[in-house]
């Protein structure tokens, strides 16, 4: 099969038959054996077979052990990814094709069984909702996108050109417990000003499903640069989203309430310099409605950001 001017091939690697995807480049540069990602999941190599001579392969094969299932979801995401790139460069194919194989990589270093948990479901709704909100409200979306840091292991899940954004989501509708995951998280001597977005979702018919939450910004992303929705897609897979279990996702939950607070001298947080000598790392949980918190708006937090 060709992709442009990238050949596709299926194929099995002897002698115990395991699955291997083949892409081949003409002129593409691949980088050195030691610097191609490796997983636990799968294995890379670049190679060259004699019924192919005019073809540098990049040979994807799945590790023994590994589970198939998604290895299969792997190799679509791939072909999708080139069929999304049939005018690219192939250079630019190449390079895309290694950072998406990068981010499976990420993926199967932790143990996922293919499918959120409800609460990385409710969390990863909520930071697409926070997206939602800075794509309508700045004209660079591939700019945007760049920002969001979570799927990243960042430490602040939307990185501002001068603070950051936390996202916090539940789907309570009395009390809101956020999560809040070290000492630094909320710790303004590393990064200020800081603020929280308190997400609440509600079930309802009228809801979005992930899917379709993620299907909508996958278009308005469509009318931006390739790299917008490249970079997007690696990051919802680094959040353990994968298209092809799309349909396990069946929750619908709407929108109810967003408010945008400020992390100030008065905020209820745990940092370094306030728990006691000694404790060097801590998980804590608060709630955002147990009191008054001042709120802000985004235009504001763009504003202090140098956005607007």
């Amino acid at each position: 099969m060709r992709l442009g001017e990238v050949a596709v091939l299926a194929g099995r690697q002897k002698p115990d038959d395991r699955e291997a995807l083949l892409i081949g480049f003409h002129q593409a540069r691949l980088p050195a054996p030691s610097q191609l990602p490796a997983s636990r999941g799968f294995a890379v190599e670049a190679i060259r077979h004699p019924t192919l001579p005019n073809l540098l392969l990049l040979a994807l094969t799945r590790q023994q052990g590994a589970r198939s299932d998604l290895f299969e979801a792997m190799a679509q995401d791939l072909i999708g990814l080139l069929a999304d790139a049939l005018h690219d460069d192939e250079q630019a194919v190449a390079d895309a094709v290694l950072a998406r194989i990068r981010a499976w990589q990420d993926f199967m270093s932790y143990q996922r069984a293919g499918i959120l948990s409800e609460d990385e479901e409710i969390g990863l709704h909520g930071e697409l909702v926070v997206l939602e909100q800075l794509l309508a409200a700045l004209p660079d979306s591939a700019a945007v996108v760049d920002m969001w840091q979570g799927p990243l292991r960042g430490l602040h899940d939307f990185m501002l050109p001068v603070g950051a954004l936390e996202a916090k989501a539940t789907t309570s509708a009395i009390g809101f417990r956020a999560t809040i995951g070290s000492l630094e998280q909320l710790d303004l001597a590393i990064r200020s000003p800081i603020y929280l977005a308190a997400v609440r979702l509600a079930g309802s018919d009228a809801g979005s499903t992930l899917p379709h939450r993620v299907a909508q910004l996958r278009a308005r992303l469509a009318a931006c640069s390739g790299h917008a929705g490249q970079s997007f897609s690696a990051r919802l897979l680094r959040a353990g989203y994968i298209d092809a279990f799309a349909d396990r996702y069946t929750r619908r939950l709407t929108l109810s309430d967003l408010r945008w607070i400020e992390v100030g001298s008065d905020f209820p947080l745990l940092t370094a310099a306030s728990v006691p000598r000694g404790v060097v790392s801590a998980r804590y949980v608060i709630d955002l409605d147990m009191r008054a918190l001042p709120t802000t708006s985004l235009t504001t937090i763009l504003e202090a950001a140098g956005l607007k």
